[in-house]
């Protein structure tokens, strides 16, 4: 149990807390922190990401899901270009994903260093950050119980965001999706799962039609039973 100077301390602690992050936020301060790193923008023949974008991509998904002795890694898979080919279609999720690789950058020079870029640092470095990162979002996600646990709570996130590596973390999460999702629906990763496919590839049978209606946005394959 708390005493009544306890609480008002860690109260006031709030306060004070939520009045440097207002503002901090006027100031633009984590726009200009973003903005402090300024990674090479050459474009790729036929891709949406940069050469610099899609190296990071690459790397971080290969550290996902790396390769290993029982089966192909996410580099081996192409995982990257199959994200990449989605964010054709999708200009909101690739800008989420532009700033999100950024926001990677960002913390590789943070962890490391000014000027220090998440494809310089070596494997183990790489690896050392994303642990970092899933901690941070692991925090971030923690379930809180009451008023107190709840403040508690933004008290934490609002360090990670002034102090550490940001509400960006969510990035790692929706990229970790991404990835296992082109991983594990590659025909090569069902072969080592012994894994035969979809029970029905082309979709169903239209017999008013006489052909397969298929389920993805691809136009009817007219096929005879």
């Amino acid at each position: 149990m708390w005493t009544r100077r306890q609480f008002l301390k860690r109260i006031g602690g709030l306060g004070l807390g939520g009045l440097v992050a207002a503002v901090l936020g006027k100031l633009g301060w984590h726009r200009w922190k973003v903005a402090s790193v300024k990674p090479p923008r050459a474009r790729r023949p036929g891709g949406v990401l940069t050469e610099h974008e899609f190296a990071t991509l690459e790397a971080l998904a290969d550290l996902i899901v790396p390769a290993d002795e029982h089966g192909p890694g996410a580099r081996d898979l192409d995982a990257a270009r199959r994200i990449e080919d989605r964010l054709k279609r999708d200009s909101t999720m690739l800008e989420r994903y532009r700033q999100g690789l950024l926001w990677l950058d960002q913390a590789a020079a943070e962890m490391y260093g000014p000027g220090t870029y998440f494809i310089d640092l070596d494997r183990s470095r790489q690896q050392r950050l994303l642990e970092a990162i899933d901690a941070s979002l692991a925090e971030w996600r923690r379930p809180a119980g009451g008023l107190l646990g709840r403040a508690w709570r933004y008290w934490d996130r609002l360090m990670t965001t002034l102090f550490g590596f940001g509400v960006g973390v969510l990035f790692f999460d929706l990229v970790r999706d991404d990835v296992f999702e082109a991983v594990y629906s590659h025909p090569r990763m069902w072969e080592v799962l012994a894994y035969d496919g979809p029970p029905q590839p082309l979709g169903y049978w239209n017999g008013a039609r006489g052909d397969w209606n298929i389920i993805d946005d691809c136009p009817p394959t007219l096929r005879r039973r």
